[in-house]
């Protein structure tokens, strides 16, 4: 047999090896991963904000988003707080200690020790006539809130600005669950960023900047060894 046919025959066995030995092993461990991996949130609600308006029908719409462009599956329980809370304010384009944010320093401790161990929190609340410094933030791992011998995440949005409303916009169809969705992607990735994860952020392709495909792209960057590494360390 020529030298020629005998690489053509070897070349050919090698495809059929990769297609039919190690292309399964590959599939099946992604399939292996289910498609509900858990992660507990609990909003905090404040200053007797409409919970239905500001809370259950944006969040419904954000936990769906991720649960269909992800592995993760996010259940948030909503606690309501009558308890005086502080502002913490920044310096904007409005002037010096012009914009505020409601910050976990700004709430009463016994809000905090009431609350249940969470992977992360959210606070919505409202600016009380004061300047909103942003749309939404989000406090990663180092500067959250130390609940069950870890520091976690928290979120904090004003509910009150004219650009938190239910009206559809790029492919949401309530704003605020875009708000909400980019806070609750950005507590997952700062989570996950660090140890025991390490993960890579969660940032979009360049040049995306329609909402919905913005937060999908981002999702997309999901791993299934990241996935691995957080149902190894959370069973």
């Amino acid at each position: 047999m020529s030298r020629k046919h005998f690489n053509e025959r070897a070349l050919v066995f090698l495809i059929l090896l990769v297609v039919f030995v190690v292309l399964p092993f590959s599939t099946e461990a992604a399939v292996g991963l289910p498609g509900n991996i858990q992660w507990r949130a609990t909003a905090i609600l404040l200053d007797g904000i409409d919970t239905t308006e500001k809370y259950s029908i944006p969040v419904k719409e954000a936990v769906n988003f991720i649960s269909s462009n992800s592995r993760f599956k996010v259940q948030f329980s909503g606690e309501v707080f009558d308890i005086p809370h502080t502002y913490t304010f920044y310096d904007c384009g409005l002037g010096p200690q012009q914009c505020v944010v409601v910050n976990k320093w700004d709430l009463d401790p016994s809000v905090w020790e009431a609350v249940r161990t969470r992977d992360f929190y959210m606070l919505l609340w409202d600016t009380g006539g004061n300047a909103p410094l942003q749309a939404g933030g989000t406090w990663g791992v180092a500067d959250g809130v130390y609940k069950g011998g870890l520091n976690r995440p928290y979120i904090t949005i004003p509910v009150d600005p004219w650009w938190y409303n239910n009206e559809p916009f790029e492919g949401f169809d309530s704003r605020a669950a875009q708000i909400m969705t980019h806070e609750i992607i950005n507590a997952i990735s700062s989570k996950l960023e660090v140890e025991p994860y390490n993960c890579l952020p969660l940032s979009p392709d360049a040049g995306i900047t329609y909402a919905a495909d913005y937060e999908a792209s981002r999702l997309a960057k999901l791993t299934d060894d990241c996935y691995r590494k957080y149902l190894e360390l959370n069973r």
